[in-house]
C-alpha cells in the first residue's frame, strides 16, 4: 500500500473521530505500527528472501523480530567485536552521531559520558529523513543515484544544495553505552564507516605519533523495516535538536546553513 494512500486512509479517519487538531500527535503515535503491519503482510504474500530456510512468512517473522530491542542490541554489540570502531581491547566503540545525537544535551539526557568526542565528515553519504516518523539515517551517494532517491526537498528552500557528506560527531562510549544506544537506536542496523576527523580534533596516534585523520566508527542506519520515503520530512522539534547540536559541537557553518535551510513536516 503506497504510503501517501495510507496517510489519507489514516487521516481521514482520524479526522471523522476527533477532530483536525488531535491528527498529527495520534498519527505519529500510530504510523510506525501502521507501516510495520502494511510491510509484514505484504512480505507473507513474498517468497522467501534469503533470511533463512522456510516460506516467505518465516523470513518475514524473522525479519520483524529485528525490532526487538535486545536483539539489537546484541546484533550491535556482536558487529563491534569484529569492526575497527572498537578500541583499547574492546573497551570503547566509536559511533558517529549525525542525528538527534549530535546533541550534546541529547547524550547527556541519555545518561551518556563520552570519554572522547571529535568533529568528522563522511564523505560520498548523505543525510536523509527517510526513517518512519521522519527520523534521521544515512545513505550513500551510489545508492542514491542508483536507486533514484529524491532528495530534492532537502535541497531547493534558500537556494541550498543538499551536500555530498555528512558532517557529525565521533563519540568514543563505553561498551555498556555503546549497548545502551543501540538499546535506544533498535529500528537501526550498525554500519562500520570511515569517518575524516576535523583537522583541529586530529590526536596522535600513541603508537606510532602520526596524527590519526581518519577514524573508523559504527553508524546507526535504518533497518530496512523502518525505511519510507526519502521525500521524508523531518519534524520541526526534531531538525531543531540537529541544528542546535550541530552549531553546539562546531560542525562546519556551513553545513549548519544547509541545516538551518531544511524545511519540516
Amino acid at each position: 500500500m503506497p504510503h501517501a494512500f495510507l496517510d489519507f486512509i489514516v487521516t481521514f479517519i482520524i479526522r471523522r473521530e476527533v477532530g483536525v487538531k488531535s491528527v498529527r500527535a495520534i498519527y505519529i503515535l500510530i504510523l510506525p505500527h501502521l507501516t510495520n503491519t502494511v510491510w509484514l503482510f505484504r512480505s507473507l504474500r513474498k517468497p522467501s528472501t534469503g533470511l533463512g530456510p522456510g516460506s516467505g512468512a518465516t523470513a518475514a517473522m524473522s525479519d520483524y523480530s529485528r525490532w526487538n530491542r535486545e536483539a539489537a542490541t546484541e546484533r550491535a554489540l556482536a558487529h563491534s567485536e569484529k569492526s575497527s570502531a572498537t578500541t583499547d581491547d574492546g573497551k570503547y566503540v566509536y559511533n558517529f552521531a549525525f542525528g538527534s545525537n549530535l546533541n550534546p544535551d541529547k547524550v547527556k539526557s541519555r545518561k551518556m559520558t563520552p570519554v572522547k568526542v571529535m568533529r568528522g565528515i563522511l564523505p560520498d553519504w548523505r543525510l536523509l529523513f527517510n526513517h518512519v516518523g521522519g527520523y534521521g539515517n544515512i545513505e550513500r551517494l551510489d545508492v542514491i543515484q542508483e536507486q533514484q532517491l529524491d532528495l530534492s526537498r532537502l535541497s531547493t528552500r534558500r537556494g541550498l544544495k543538499q551536500p555530498d557528506e555528512v558532517h557529525g560527531v565521533l563519540l568514543k562510549l563505553s561498551r555498556d553505552e555503546f549497548a545502551q544506544m543501540a538499546w535506544e537506536e533498535y529500528a537501526y542496523n550498525t554500519v562500520e564507516v570511515a569517518v575524516q576527523v576535523y583537522p583541529d580534533d586530529c590526536e596522535k596516534d600513541s603508537r606510532n605519533g602520526e596524527k590519526i585523520v581518519i577514524q573508523h566508527a559504527l553508524a546507526f542506519k535504518t533497518h530496512p523495516c523502518a525505511v519510507t520515503t526519502s521525500r521524508t520530512l523531518p519534524s520541526s522539534r526534531y531538525i531543531k535538536l540537529i541544528k542546535q547540536g550541530a552549531r553546539k559541537s562546531g560542525i562546519q557553518e556551513t553545513y549548519c546553513q544547509w541545516l538551518d535551510s531544511v524545511p519540516s513536516s
